[in-house]
């Protein structure tokens, strides 16, 4: 982003611009230029370096590629880092201290370096805030993760007494006409009511610390 533009989106936000003098533009768009020299100039190196390579393509090869770019990146980026505190020091302590030395543009300078320790601040309280939401999700998940398997669990023992129940009443029923149809009229409502538990024990809700949901599974009354 050169000059032009920073000013444009200074003026967008409502900020005054700062006035820079002719000199202090120059040396700017020198300071720039010489950036995207540095970086044409890393880009003819690796284009060089590339085509003398011998081709390799082998994991090994692809991870060590890896880290030799984020080691260029990293001491490129800490490189330009001091540069620029180097350069921005001298302006920002006559700005913060207010001396007697300090030249306008140095004393135009204190509103900004509010501004950027303010945002400094907030996205330090937004990173925090960030962290506790995310370790308050990985707690719900893990307490999800815990009811669904106490719900396999108690899904798995409502079979196992229903098959118990209906081997002891095939064993006790005793039969007659009106003994079938009662016994049909059963077999059927306990056919809508198996349904209805099989959906509410799958759904994997925590069905089991509500009073009416775990009646609806667990079907605790008595059919004899």
């Amino acid at each position: 982003m050169d000059d032009d533009e920073r000013m444009e989106d200074l003026e967008e936000a409502g900020e005054p611009p700062l006035a820079l003098s002719d000199a202090e533009r120059q040396i700017l768009e020198e300071y720039d230029k010489l950036h995207q020299m540095d970086l044409e100039i890393a880009i003819i190196k690796a284009q060089k370096a590339y085509k003398s390579a011998p081709a390799d393509d082998s994991p090994d090869a692809l991870v060590a590629a890896q880290e030799a770019l984020l080691q260029a990146r990293s001491r490129y980026k800490l490189r330009n880092d001091a540069v620029e505190l180097v350069v921005i020091a001298n302006p920002v302590l006559k700005a913060v201290h207010g001396g007697t030395n300090a030249s306008p543009i140095d004393r135009d300078l204190l509103p900004f370096i509010v501004q950027r320790d303010d945002a400094a601040v907030d996205a330090a309280r937004s990173a925090t805030q960030a962290q506790a939401t995310r370790d308050a999700l990985t707690d719900v998940q893990v307490e999800t993760l815990r009811a669904c398997r106490r719900n396999v669990q108690l899904t798995s023992r409502v079979f196992e007494l229903a098959a118990q129940l209906e081997a002891r009443k095939a064993v006790d029923w005793d039969g007659g006409e009106e003994a079938l149809r009662v016994r049909d009229e059963k077999r059927k409502w306990r056919a809508v009511k198996g349904a209805a538990s099989g959906i509410v024990a799958g759904s994997g809700v925590d069905w089991a610390s509500d009073e009416a949901l775990r009646d609806m599974v667990l079907d605790p009354e008595d059919d004899d």
